[in-house]
């Protein structure tokens, strides 16, 4: 049996509840929190809802131009950082972040910004027998060390 109007609409309350919670928040911990569902009711509405898939997939696109305005601000405005003298304030520093201006440079133009590195290896070897050979991925090789 399909559900009620009033099932849909309450439905789609919650939906719109947690939207607009993930908007601010970006976590679908909190979001689902805020709108008083389970955390698995949201990801069994993006199987099953079209329309809430779209919804949601806008909202994460929000959040994130969000995180990109506050990156923006604090590598190029700057943050005012207070200085203090003796357990008192004194004054304030602008400090901006060149990491962050590099992050963001290097998400818009990444052809022109990525970090590039090239190593060549070439060798000769005669051998006969077995030859082990241990490269290290991450500071790890095969051995466990």
């Amino acid at each position: 049996m399909g559900r009620t109007k009033t099932q849909r609409r309450t439905t789609r309350n919650k939906q719109l509840a947690f939207l607009k919670a993930y908007r601010s928040s970006g976590s679908v911990s909190l979001a689902a929190q805020e709108a008083k569902i389970a955390r698995r009711t949201h990801y069994n509405w993006l199987e099953s809802d079209s329309r809430y898939r779209k919804d949601f997939e806008e909202a994460q696109s929000e959040y994130i131009e969000t995180l990109e305005r506050e990156v923006d601000r604090r590598a190029f405005e700057g943050v005012d950082t207070p200085v203090f003298y003796q357990g008192m304030q004194v004054a304030t520093v602008k400090r901006y972040s060149d990491r962050l201006a590099m992050f963001r440079l290097r998400a818009l133009a990444p052809e022109k910004y990525v970090e590039r590195s090239q190593v060549d290896v070439s060798a000769e070897v005669q051998h006969s027998g077995q030859v082990t050979l241990y490269l290290p991925d991450n500071g790890r090789d095969d051995r466990g060390s």
